[in-house]
């Protein structure tokens, strides 16, 4: 097995994942503050100290396709059950065990990664590595990501030499990545093989396009006539520190003009992931906008004609491809628009967006018939990975 020498693999882990922590800085430092606080915590160096004793599973067969979470298990179908073990928390155990998969902690890679990098005791993840090396020496090893920013993700894709016979590491893109004019360093760029939304994406997330294919969505979702007469529109959140009161404020903005444009209409804000942990946020928004939208993201998609409003969001992204009317919105003054909307919002003439809008109720933008949405997920999933040369690697094709 070509191997870099254990240190300087770790160095090479954390030099990453200080760099991706650097530039997100920008976006988010209170969020990047608490996650520096959590690397820094007794709770990481005690759960580091119990996954020391935490072994990879010995029974596991020569072939093993690693799964980190279950954001993609609508491929699991594809592969021997007793192959796949998924990588996570006690959601995805409870998973496991409930569907006969394999399962492996997240905690001792991610705990012992964190005090390397906030630290700079390098020792737990030195043992760590050490293990997976072992462990998957003997082993043709296949792991899917969804990100490698995050020290998880970090760890797997650098594991071991891009080169070693028997161990590759693909990851499958999970949000849509618009362009900065401030650097900016995302999902996929240490992975050797990605797997995208489409063709637009490939620039952004991979600095080797001969090694990714386009995969789009992991979902199919359609937008359904509009059949009530209600107009219905959601704003999206962003869930970003920095910018987060002028989103609201502006998106109020843009509700009122709605509101007084337009009789029975119904507006929602759809909160980003991170707030949901902020019950106050979560309150203000109800307030201010009526209803809080937390239906399944495919469920609505798949629902009535609405429209979606929002900036560097990836359901604005999703509704887009799903064929509902979304607008863009300038918030954050680093953000390129990329042209995946209808409508660009400018908050100085308000009243010009509301005309868009109601030229749109009478003529709908057609639904792009080029989208990458299109088809069941799992044949494009194949397509894929047989252009990827992966094909092999799934049972049904044994």
């Amino acid at each position: 097995m070509a191997r870099m020498d254990v240190s300087k693999r770790i160095k090479c882990m954390v030099a990453a994942s200080i760099k991706w922590n650097t530039e997100m800085r920008v976006f988010i430092p209170l969020g990047m503050a608490q996650r520096e606080k959590d690397g820094r915590s007794i709770r990481t160096l005690i759960k580091a100290i119990i996954g020391f004793f935490i072994f990879l599973p010995t029974n596991a067969p020569r072939r093993v396709v690693l799964f980190q979470g279950l954001r993609n298990q609508y491929v699991f179908q594809l592969f021997k059950k007793d192959e796949i073990y998924i990588i996570g928390s006690w959601v995805e155990r409870k998973f496991a065990r409930a569907n006969g998969y394999g399962f492996i902690p997240n905690f001792p890679v991610e705990s012992a990664l964190k005090l390397a990098i906030y630290r700079g005791l390098s020792f737990f993840a030195k043992m760590i590595l050490l293990k997976w090396q072992r462990w998957i020496k003997s082993r043709d090893v296949t792991v899917f990501v969804y990100e490698d920013t995050h020290p998880l993700g970090t760890f797997m894709v650098l594991l071991t030499d891009h080169d070693t016979s028997g161990y590759r590491a693909i990851c499958i893109q999970h949000g849509h990545f618009p362009k900065y004019k401030h650097i900016f360093y995302p999902e996929g760029r240490l992975t050797e093989y990605n797997l995208v939304f489409d063709t637009q994406q490939i620039k952004t997330i991979s600095n080797r396009p001969d090694k990714t294919s386009v995969v789009g969505l992991n979902y199919n979702a359609t937008a359904s006539a509009r059949l009530d007469g209600v107009i219905s529109v959601i704003f999206l959140g962003l869930g970003s520190d920095t910018h987060y009161t002028k989103s609201i404020n502006t998106f109020y903005r843009i509700a009122v003009a709605l509101s007084d444009a337009f009789e029975n209409i119904e507006i929602a804000y759809r909160p980003h992931p991170n707030e949901l942990k902020d019950s106050e946020k979560i309150d203000q928004c109800k307030c201010l906008f009526g209803r809080i939208d937390r239906t399944p993201k495919v469920d609505i998609l798949n629902g009535p004609w609405t429209l979606f409003v929002g900036e560097a969001s990836s359901m604005l992204y999703e509704a887009k491809q799903s064929g509902h009317l979304t607008a863009f919105v300038s918030i954050d003054p680093k953000i390129i628009p990329t042209g995946y909307h209808d409508i660009t919002i400018c908050i100085k003439a308000i009243d010009a967006f509301v005309n868009k809008f109601r030229d749109a109720l009478t003529y709908p933008p057609p639904l792009d018939l080029d989208r990458a949405a299109a088809g069941d997920p799992v044949s494009r999933f194949i397509s894929a990975l047989r252009e990827l040369r992966f094909l092999s690697m799934m049972a049904k094709n044994d």
